[in-house]
């Protein structure tokens, strides 16, 4: 490729499309460690404790049986925190 693009070597990644990357010998790694502090800085919750929070087994199907039930009212509710 780089016969036919003028390409320059920058090192390993550390972010792509808004990701953190880390590259390992076991694998390659991504997450969202950074943009999820920056939700929490946002909501003034970077002190909070994390807690168990009780939930029924089988919730997705007690949650789909219902006669108001929108998948893609929750999904997109959803991914509006995971994608800056």
């Amino acid at each position: 490729m780089a016969r036919q693009f003028d390409m320059t070597d920058m090192g390993l990644m550390s972010y792509y499309l808004g990701l953190e990357v880390k590259q390992m010998k076991d694998g390659i790694f991504m997450s969202q460690e950074g943009y999820a502090k920056e939700v929490l800085k946002k909501f003034k919750m970077l002190d909070s404790k994390p807690v168990k929070t009780p939930m029924i087994d089988d919730f997705m199907h007690l949650l789909r049986s219902h006669p108001y039930y929108d998948d893609s009212c929750l999904s997109d509710r959803g991914l509006q925190f995971l994608f800056p």
